[in-house]
C-alpha cells in the first residue's frame, strides 16, 4: 500500500495517516466478556474437622483514644464480658464454658451504634471491629482476622440500650465475632462459592474470517453457561477447543499476541469450569509472559487476567494444612489467654543494674504483647501513629509476692537456658511512622556478624551487628536494603549478588554469607 504526499493537502493527509493508525491500533484487540459460576470449594484444614467444642473469651481495646468506641461502651462491654456469657455461632463446633478443643479469642477494637436499618424495619445496626484469634489445643494459632463491619445486623426488638444496655451491646458484639469466623469454617468444611471471570473475543477481525468467529463463539456460550450450567457450557465449547489451541500459538497477521491472550483466556477457563486444573494451569502458565494489565477508575485499580485466573485455581486446589502427630500438652484455656497477652520465655536470666529493681532474675518471663494496631474509619483518612511505647517484661517471681513489671528498656541483660541472647530496641520515629520498642532474638551468630530478628509485638524487624559495633544496621521503613548492603560492603560479593532489587533477601543466607566472604 503506498500514500502519495501533497503540500496543498497536508493536512487531510495527516489526518488520514492519523485514522489509518488509530485503526491499525485497534486490529485485533481483545475483549471480555464477564460470566459466573458456582463451585464448590474444599477444605484447607480438614484436620481441624475432628475438633467438637471451642470457648470464647471477649476483650475489649485498651486504646479508646485510637477508636470510635466511648469509654462508657467500652466499660460496659467489659463487663457484659465478664463471666463468660458470650454466645456465638461457629459452625458445626458446639460452644463450652472452658477447655474447648479450639479456644476463640476476640478483641473488640471498635464500637458505635448507628440504628435502625432504614432498608429493614426489624434490624438494629453496628458498627463494630473485631480482631478475632484462634488457637488449638496446644495453644498454637490457627486462625487471625481483623474484621470489621458497620452493617453488624441483629432483630430490633432484642435492642434495649435503656433498660439493657450491656446486653445490647453484647448482641452486637456476639454478631460480629460470628462473622468474623466465617473465613475460618470454610477453611475447616470447604463452601459452595461464587465465582466471575472472563470469556475474551477480538476487535478488528472482519479480515480475518478464522478470528471473527471468536465473538460469536463467546456470545453464544456465555448465554448458555447462564441459562443452562456448566454441562451445557463444556458440551457446546468441545468443537471450539481444536480452534483455540491453534490460535494459542497463531502467528499470522497483525498483533499475534492479542489472538494468543484471548485464545488461552477461554481455554484456560474452559479447562477450569471441566474441573481440569492441571490443564487450567499449564494454560495460565503460557499466558501470564504476554499478558496486559487491565486499567480501571482511571489506573487506580490495575489487575491482570491470567493472575486472577492462576489465584482462583489455587483457591480450587489448596494445598491441605495438615496436623501432624503433637506430643505437645494440651492447654487450659487461661493458659491460652496467657500466650495471647504475653510472649512466654521460660528459665530466663534476667540482669537489672540500677534503680529500685536492680539484681538478677531467673525463671520464667512474660512480655506483654500490645493491641493490634487499629485505624478508625472515621479519621477521614488521616493516619494516626502509634504512640512510642516501651515494651513491659514481668520478671521471674522470687517468691509468693505479687508480680514486679519493669520496663524493657531497663534491662541489661537478657539471656534462656541455652545462653540464645534477647535485646530491647526502639525502632522508627514519629517522623517515619512512630516509634516501636521490639524484643529481638539472636537468630543467628558467628565471630565476624550476629543477627537478631524481632519477636513481640511483630516478627518483620531485624537488628545485624559486626564484631565490636554495638549500634550496628537495623531494619528501617526507608531504604533498609540499601543500609544493609552498604554495611556490608566490605563484602562485595554480597552486593553483586543482591544488586538487582528483585531479588529477594534472606538474613540467614546474607550473613552465612558475610561470614565466609574473606
Amino acid at each position: 500500500m503506498s500514500i502519495k504526499f501533497r503540500r496543498a493537502k497536508s493536512f487531510c493527509t495527516l489526518g488520514s495517516i492519523l485514522l489509518l493508525t488509530a485503526s491499525l491500533a485497534k486490529a485485533q484487540e481483545v475483549n471480555y466478556e464477564s460470566i459466573g459460576f458456582s463451585r464448590e470449594v474444599p477444605a484447607t484444614l480438614p484436620a481441624l474437622q475432628q475438633d467438637h467444642t471451642y470457648d470464647v473469651r471477649g476483650i475489649v481495646t485498651s486504646q479508646i483514644n485510637n477508636a470510635f468506641i466511648s469509654k462508657e461502651h467500652a466499660d460496659d462491654l467489659k463487663a457484659a464480658f465478664t463471666g463468660n456469657t458470650l454466645a456465638i455461632n461457629f459452625g458445626k463446633l458446639i460452644q463450652v464454658d472452658d477447655q474447648g478443643d479450639l479456644h476463640v479469642i476476640a478483641l473488640i477494637q471498635a464500637f458505635k451504634f448507628i440504628g435502625p436499618n432504614p432498608y429493614n424495619a426489624q434490624q438494629s445496626l453496628a458498627q463494630v471491629a473485631v480482631h478475632t484469634t484462634v488457637y488449638d489445643r496446644y495453644g498454637r494459632k490457627v486462625f487471625i482476622n481483623p474484621y470489621e463491619s458497620s452493617q453488624v445486623a441483629v432483630p430490633a426488638s432484642s435492642i434495649d440500650f435503656k433498660n439493657n444496655k450491656r446486653a445490647s451491646l453484647a448482641l452486637f458484639a456476639q454478631k460480629a465475632i460470628t462473622e468474623s469466623l466465617v473465613p475460618l469454617q470454610n477453611k475447616i468444611y470447604g463452601y459452595q462459592g461464587k465465582f466471575s471471570t472472563s470469556l475474551a473475543y477480538l476487535n478488528g477481525v472482519k479480515k480475518f474470517p478464522e478470528l471473527k468467529e471468536l465473538k460469536e463463539q463467546i456470545n453464544g456460550l456465555q448465554s448458555t453457561l447462564k441459562k443452562n450450567g456448566i454441562e451445557a457450557y463444556l458440551e457446546q465449547a468441545k468443537p471450539y477447543l481444536s480452534q483455540w489451541q491453534t490460535l494459542a500459538n497463531y502467528q499470522g497477521e497483525g498483533n499475534a499476541s492479542e489472538v494468543r491472550r484471548a485464545a488461552l483466556q477461554n481455554l484456560a477457563v474452559t479447562n477450569l469450569l471441566q474441573g481440569n486444573y492441571k490443564e487450567a494451569m499449564a494454560y495460565v502458565e503460557q499466558y501470564k509472559p504476554i499478558d496486559k494489565s487491565i486499567r480501571q477508575m482511571m489506573g487506580l485499580i490495575s489487575y491482570k487476567n491470567s493472575e486472577e485466573l492462576e489465584s482462583m485455581i489455587r483457591a480450587f486446589t489448596p494445598e491441605l494444612q495438615e496436623e501432624t502427630a503433637s506430643q505437645l500438652a494440651v492447654l487450659s484455656t487461661p493458659e491460652v489467654m496467657d500466650r495471647y497477652k504475653y510472649y512466654l520465655i521460660p528459665k530466663t536470666k534476667i540482669v537489672i543494674e540500677s534503680g529500685r529493681n536492680a539484681g538478677t532474675y531467673e525463671g520464667l518471663v512474660k512480655v506483654f504483647r500490645s493491641e493490634p494496631y487499629y485505624q478508625s474509619k472515621e479519621k477521614n483518612g488521616m493516619v494516626e501513629l502509634p504512640s512510642t511505647t516501651d515494651l513491659s517484661v514481668c520478671l521471674p517471681s522470687t517468691g509468693n509476692g505479687p508480680e514486679t513489671w519493669v520496663w524493657g528498656s531497663t534491662i541489661k541483660s537478657f539471656q534462656d537456658e541455652n545462653g540464645k541472647e534477647y535485646l530491647i530496641r526502639k525502632f522508627g520515629s514519629a517522623i517515619t511512622g512512630g516509634a516501636t520498642y521490639y524484643l529481638l532474638q539472636n537468630t543467628y551468630q558467628s565471630p565476624k556478624l550476629v543477627v537478631y530478628q524481632s519477636l513481640v509485638p511483630g516478627n518483620t524487624e531485624y537488628l545485624m551487628m559486626k564484631k565490636g559495633d554495638e549500634k550496628g544496621v537495623r531494619s528501617t521503613l526507608l531504604n533498609a536494603r540499601k543500609n544493609m548492603l552498604e554495611y556490608l560492603s566490605d563484602c562485595p560479593a554480597i552486593g553483586t549478588k543482591y544488586a538487582n532489587s528483585q531479588t529477594p533477601i534472606n538474613l540467614q543466607e546474607v550473613a552465612e554469607a558475610y561470614t565466609a566472604c574473606k
